[in-house]
């Protein structure tokens, strides 16, 4: 299970997807945030596709799952600030 964790989460993806998400949330109010997480995900697989300079399919999952788990990330550390607040 490690293994497989540890091949499709890139701390890398996972870091420039958070911090997309925060400044689409902060800086682009067009934007509905429910649509953060697919943002995330499609950024996570293009940063995953030019960092491998390929396209397969294992690729596209380490993007997608990183950029998805930097919306996990951010709702984390939004829950940690907001149990610190009460």
């Amino acid at each position: 299970m490690e293994n497989i964790l540890s091949t499709l989460i890139s701390p890398t993806i996972v870091v420039i997807c958070y911090l997309v998400g925060l400044i689409v949330k902060n800086f682009v109010s067009k934007i509905d945030n429910g649509y953060i997480p697919i943002i995330n995900g499609v950024v996570g697989i293009v940063i995953a596709c030019l960092m491998s300079k390929a396209v397969s399919f294992d690729i596209i999952a380490q993007g997608v799952v990183s950029g998805w788990a930097s919306t996990g990330l951010f709702e984390s550390i939004r829950n940690m600030k907001n149990k610190g607040a009460n």
